[in-house]
């Protein structure tokens, strides 16, 4: 999975999350959980991604590191940001 934030370009590699500025170069977000990448979204400055029972965790363009967001499992589900809004679904709940 891609997303974008500012001039960065993140990319969701298993459990692995990079960014880059010149799609040539790829730099590893640091912080991140040993689990799968479940799910990725971005506000424009953001990028929240999914780690399955790990949780959700954030960074932002002006930094390297991520940080975990939301702590309970997260299993399955699908992340999108919308109308000002980080939306997630697991299953059949919103």
């Amino acid at each position: 999975a891609l997303a974008v934030a500012g001039t960065r370009c993140y990319l969701a590699d298993g459990q692995n999350l990079y960014y880059t500025t010149d799609l040539s170069s790829w730099t590893a977000v640091t912080g991140t959980p040993a689990a799968n990448i479940t799910g990725l979204a971005s506000d424009g400055y953001h990028i929240y991604a999914g780690f399955g029972a790990s949780g959700i965790y954030s960074t932002t363009t002006g930094t390297g590191a991520a940080a975990q967001l939301v702590s309970s499992s997260c299993s399955g589900a699908v992340l999108g940001y919308t109308k000002g809004r980080l939306m997630v679904a697991v299953a059949n709940a919103v």
